[in-house]
């Protein structure tokens, strides 16, 4: 089964979600610094992905 780009845009943007969860919990909790650096990647990835979904869904409106 293969997924639809739309699919696996929301797939990478909740990957990527809790990759952020889990880095800054740790950065939080343990103090562990390149968790920081993680998280913060994370986040820059999500508003790549944010940006990519918000016009896939836009462009989905607009055929329907």
């Amino acid at each position: 089964m293969s997924t639809s780009p739309e699919n696996e845009t929301h797939e990478q943007l909740k990957t990527a979600f809790a990759v952020y969860i889990k880095e800054c919990e740790r950065f939080e909790q343990q103090g562990v610094k390149i968790s920081a650096q993680r998280a913060r990647q994370a986040l820059n990835e999500m508003k790549r992905l944010i940006i990519q979904r918000r016009q896939e869904l836009q462009e989905k409106k607009l055929q329907t």
